[in-house]
């Protein structure tokens, strides 16, 4: 869980709103449920999808 919270807090912007961080979150967890278990990997992923 750590690791995913400091991903979160990479990949935020400073103006998130709590809609805006439940929605990246959970695009975490699935993120790493889908097999990305490290930080690099994680970031890559996000770093692959973009806002609704």
């Amino acid at each position: 869980m750590a690791m995913l919270e400091r991903v979160l807090q990479k990949l935020l912007p400073a103006t998130a709103d709590a809609a805006e961080r439940e929605w990246l979150g959970s695009l975490l967890i699935a993120a790493f449920q889908n097999g990305a278990t490290d930080e690099a990997a994680l970031v890559a992923t996000m770093d692959r999808k973009g806002k609704p």
